[in-house]
């Protein structure tokens, strides 16, 4: 398991800026990341991704957090 930046560790550098500090990633064999997100409820199993999980994790929060088209005053037919 990563160590995650926040309170609890202040002298852990944050590897993925976009998530939150409570969130963890571990590393399996097979370059396998699993990504936990407890406070956007996620569960984000990846492989093969290398440096770029801090970019895909960013645009996998940016899609959650993103207001529907509806929330936007736009009507779907």
């Amino acid at each position: 398991m990563e160590g995650c930046a926040g309170e609890a560790n202040p002298g852990i550098r944050k590897p993925i800026p976009a998530a939150p500090d409570s969130s963890v990633t571990f590393r399996g064999a097979a370059a396998n990341i699993v990504y936990i997100d407890w406070d956007n409820d996620l569960v984000v199993v990846v492989r093969w991704i290398g440096e770029g999980l801090p970019e895909f994790i960013a645009k996998v929060l940016g899609a959650i957090q993103a207001p529907s088209p509806t929330e936007n005053g736009a009507h779907r037919s």
